[in-house]
């Protein structure tokens, strides 16, 4: 009749010492008897060791009717309830030190073999809080998933003068003329929306598929052969012009602005000392109307301009009456 087994830490200090000399990982069965990888019952040899209970016949061995033992050629290992730890002996556990030498370095997988997802949780319940579990879970547990990217949010656009003025560095930088749709987007001259971009510049809205492009099939993209731009609003149309005072005020402006004397042609409109028609432009002042040829230029065929050799400044009218004023004499007269 072996001796009793000891408890707590002897015992464990045992079990590791059996595991670690042959006997392959040691359970605990449904009677409370700790057995070997074999299936045999481990007792307290004479010296004190966990040891294979004596037997009449070494396991996975037949009497072969000479007194001695042979091979049971029908013999297979018996079937282990897992090769993870013994719930009893980590659930028993004085604390998180202790269930963590009971570990040793096993990974995650190989401690919790044989473990129900119930008993798992009583383990973390008991432990969750114990620093040396939590330092130990910080090495074998896998880490987490990256997190889904977020989608870009634009911050809103800026308003008046300081949106004009995000509007004129793209239009110089590339990106055509902009116009608002009918939802209130700045679209660019391809239709992509403008957003302001992590420098506060406005620039395309990040898309999945580059403008004017197809999925290539290979994570890459290639031109779309039936893609066009889309259609650009059609000439700009300015505000009509003030009357009485404020009109003359904003000629008087013009005048003393460059532009030289304003005269009103045939069809009532106001041009400049070079025939260019003056509109509002948006700060509410007159200004050269857009045109596709700069007046005084003709096109040189490369996309630029060329100085048009019979151009002539045009004959103001002889006799402008600006409104609410008095009749002016041209220059010269």
């Amino acid at each position: 009749v072996p001796p009793p087994l000891p408890t707590g830490a002897e015992l464990d200090e045992l079990v590791d010492q059996a595991q670690n000399s042959g006997q392959g990982p040691l359970i605990t069965d449904s009677k409370g008897q700790i057995l070997n990888q074999y299936g045999e019952i481990m007792v307290l040899d004479s010296s004190g060791n966990l040891a294979p209970a004596p037997r009449d016949v070494p396991v996975g061995m037949l009497p072969d009717g000479n007194g001695s033992f042979m091979p049971d050629p029908d013999w297979m290992p018996p079937s282990m309830p897992g090769s993870g730890l013994d719930f009893s002996r980590m659930v028993n556990a004085a604390n998180g030190a202790e269930l963590v030498g009971l570990f040793g370095n096993g990974d995650l997988a190989t401690i919790t073999a044989g473990l129900s997802p119930e008993q798992i949780e009583q383990v973390v319940q008991k432990f969750g809080a114990d620093n040396d579990f939590n330092a130990w879970l910080t090495t074998v547990a896998p880490p987490p998933p990256p997190a889904e990217p977020v989608e870009f949010v634009p911050p809103p656009l800026p308003t008046g003068a300081e949106l004009d003025e995000l509007v004129d560095q793209a239009q110089n930088s590339g990106q055509g003329p902009l116009i608002t749709d009918s939802k209130g987007q700045i679209l660019n001259q391809y239709g992509e929306i403008m957003v302001l971009d992590s420098s506060g510049n406005l620039a395309p809205a990040p898309r999945d598929v580059p403008v004017g492009m197809l999925p290539d099939g290979n994570g890459s993209f290639m031109p779309d052969p039936d893609w066009m731009p889309p259609s650009m609003p059609g000439a700009y149309v300015p505000p009509p012009l003030p009357s009485g005072g404020e009109l003359d005020d904003l000629v008087d402006k013009a005048q003393n602005g460059g532009q030289g004397p304003l005269n009103k042609d045939s069809s009532g409109q106001l041009v400049n000392q070079y025939g260019e028609i003056m509109v509002l432009d948006s700060s509410g002042n007159l200004a050269p109307a857009p045109r596709d040829v700069p007046v005084g230029m003709l096109p040189d065929g490369d996309g630029s301009f060329m100085p048009d050799p019979g151009w002539m400044p045009p004959n103001p009218p002889p006799d402008y009456v600006p409104p609410g004023g008095e009749w002016i004499p041209p220059p010269g007269e």
